[in-house]
Parts: C-alpha cells; sequence; structure tokens
C-alpha cells in the first residue's frame, strides 16, 4: 500500500487501513492493495471531505474522520462553504510573499453547512445521514454504536445553549431517537463523545458539566441516567482507560483532598473511579501534573509527571491503589548549579 502524494489527515485503523485525503477529497488504501480507494470526487474550493477543520475545530473536533469498531466502515464528515466569504491571507515565509485564500465565517456572515457520510468498505458505496435543519448547526462528538448499526452525533445549536445527542439508523440514514439532551440559559459545550462499556453495550459514559464542574456520567440507552459517577469541586479533565472487569475507570483530574485546597484547580492527578458506585480513590497524591497510561490488562498504569520542584518523572503504579511498582525515569535537574527562584501558589 502507497498512500497518494499530498496525502493528509491520515486515520490509521487496527487493520492498517488508512483513511486520508488528497486536497478537499477522501482515499482509503489497504494493506496489501495497490489501488486506493476514492471515497468522494466533488472536492473543490468549497466542499472539503474528510478534512479536520468543520466547526473551526470547536466542541471537541480534532478530526474528520471516524473509523467504525471492526474498521469496516468510515464516517466523515462533508463540509460546504461555498457560501462563506473568502479571505487572502499573506504568507511571508515564501520571496516574494503569497497568499492562501481562506473562508472564515465572521459575525454576522454566512457560516458553513456540515453533513455526515458513511462509507461501507463491503459495498464501496456511501450513505449520508439526513441530520436535518438548520444547515448551520454545530454536529460534534461522533461516536460509533458497538454492533456498528447506529453513529451517535450530538447536535448544538448556534446560540450554544442546547444539545442533544441523537441516534442515526445506519441502514436508512434517519434519526431514530434523542437519546438525552442537555441545555443552559448560558451555553453547553459538549467536548467529548459519549464511550461504550464492552460488559454492556447499552451503557456509557457521558462527560458533563450540567453542574458547574466536569464530571462523569453513567448511562442506559434503555433507562437513561444510571448515576452521576464523579461529584465535587474538581472538573475530570480525560478519560484514561477502564481495568479488566470494567468494574472501574482511570481519570485526569484537578485536585482535591488535603494539601490541594485552593491551588488544585491548576494541579492534574490520578483517580479511579468505581462504576456501581461512584467512589473515587486519589491514586497521585504529589503536587503537579500527572498523566496516566493504562495497560491492556487495566491493572498497571505509567504515570508521567513533572512540577515547580521535579524536571520530570515516570513511575509505574498499581491502577487499583496507586502504590508505586517502580520508577522508570527520572529526569535530573538541568540547573543544579544556579540558584533558582521559589515557585508557590
Amino acid at each position: 500500500m502507497r498512500l497518494l502524494p499530498d496525502a493528509a489527515n491520515e486515520d490509521i485503523t487496527d487493520k492498517g487501513r488508512v483513511a486520508y485525503t488528497v486536497e478537499n477529497d477522501l482515499y482509503i488504501g489497504s494493506p496489501g492493495e495497490s489501488q486506493a480507494i476514492r471515497v468522494t470526487s466533488d472536492g473543490t474550493d468549497g466542499i472539503v471531505n474528510g478534512g479536520s477543520t468543520v466547526h473551526r475545530n470547536e466542541y471537541g473536533i480534532e478530526k474528520g474522520t471516524f473509523w467504525s469498531p471492526s474498521g469496516e466502515k468510515l464516517a466523515f464528515y462533508r463540509m460546504d462553504e461555498s457560501m462563506v466569504t473568502p479571505y487572502q491571507l499573506e504568507d511571508i515565509n515564501s520571496k516574494p510573499s503569497t497568499f492562501k485564500k481562506i473562508r472564515y465565517p465572521m459575525a454576522g456572515g454566512a457560516s458553513h453547512h456540515v453533513r455526515v457520510g458513511i462509507f461501507d468498505m463491503r459495498t464501496r458505496k456511501t450513505l449520508f445521514l439526513n441530520t436535518g435543519e438548520p444547515l448551520d448547526q454545530y454536529l460534534t462528538n461522533i461516536a460509533w454504536g458497538p454492533d456498528e448499526k447506529h453513529l451517535y452525533i450530538v447536535h448544538l445549536d448556534r446560540a450554544t445553549t442546547k444539545a442533544r445527542l441523537v441516534e442515526y439508523d445506519l441502514t436508512t440514514g434517519n434519526a431514530t431517537r434523542t437519546v438525552l439532551e442537555e441545555s443552559s440559559e448560558k451555553y453547553v459545550e459538549p467536548l467529548v463523545p459519549m464511550r461504550f462499556l464492552k460488559r454492556d453495550a447499552n451503557q456509557f459514559i457521558w462527560t458533563s458539566d450540567r453542574d458547574g464542574w466536569t464530571h462523569l456520567y453513567l448511562y442506559d440507552l434503555r433507562t437513561g441516567l444510571v448515576r452521576q459517577l464523579t461529584t465535587g469541586n474538581w472538573c475530570v479533565k480525560n478519560i484514561v482507560g477502564f481495568d479488566a472487569k470494567e468494574s472501574g475507570v482511570i481519570v485526569e483530574g484537578t485536585a482535591v483532598g488535603e494539601g490541594f485546597t485552593g491551588a488544585g484547580g491548576i494541579e492534574t492527578q490520578l483517580y479511579r473511579v468505581e462504576l456501581n458506585n461512584g467512589r473515587s480513590t486519589m491514586l497521585t497524591k504529589t503536587k503537579g501534573t500527572h498523566h496516566g497510561v493504562l495497560n491492556s490488562a487495566g491493572n498497571s498504569l505509567l504515570d508521567t509527571w513533572s512540577s515547580v520542584e521535579v524536571s520530570g518523572r515516570v513511575e509505574m503504579l498499581d491502577a487499583r491503589t496507586g502504590q508505586g511498582l517502580k520508577t522508570m525515569l527520572d529526569s535530573k535537574d538541568p540547573w543544579p548549579a544556579f540558584n533558582m527562584a521559589k515557585w508557590s501558589y
């Protein structure tokens, strides 16, 4: 498999398939196949397929393609910005300087329209979802259902005061129901797609700041909200992963507890949260910024962290208790001969 020249936005599956863009069209390369599959052919100035720039990368959007769990289907954004006013940006790195045209929706101007397509590797056909109006609504937080028969998309209105998590039937492209709704007089900001559990394909983790803090909620597609998993005056920043039985989830969050009062908001610590009751255990207690990587068995945690006093350290922890198992790396102080200022907060 060889990608076409000028390939960008590569998205790779476990099977080695690669979705990528060339100019404004979407292609797929597969191992053992010399010929790439051309998914779209209407890409042009103002029409972008599979790109990562829809909705200006807001509301959690970081890419434009989304492989299904099996890698047999690919969801992708199609953006029509032909109605958006173009602007010329000068590039002073070239000699002489050159200009590049971009389309930017200034306040009061027209905004682009986004659709979501589903490409099936078996049939080599694309189904576009009927996401309805208004055409300039935000479509974000795309998530695949475990059975690959449904796709879930958050619809956010232009005023950003109402969000709806909508389920789509991938045989018809039609919406089947609204799974949940969130609204606020000020704004809602959906940033994280729903995350399904493997132990129960109907249950998923939802991230929301509905109570004023970013927390996790356990939902069931059949019955709705099961319970709020995390609570309190702290924010969940990231889901690291689950243990093997999915009895607990490891997260990164701002610091709470003794020694972190007030300053905890600028710390990042690791926690284990029990799914059956929401009980949280703080796994890291050293002040600093901690980032975790969970092993495949879900029992060991690689904690990479630093602080104003520690230049960098990597430790192996027990993912259930936080007990230190081994120090993998301990960076030396790069300024040992200098009288450095003391930090406090």
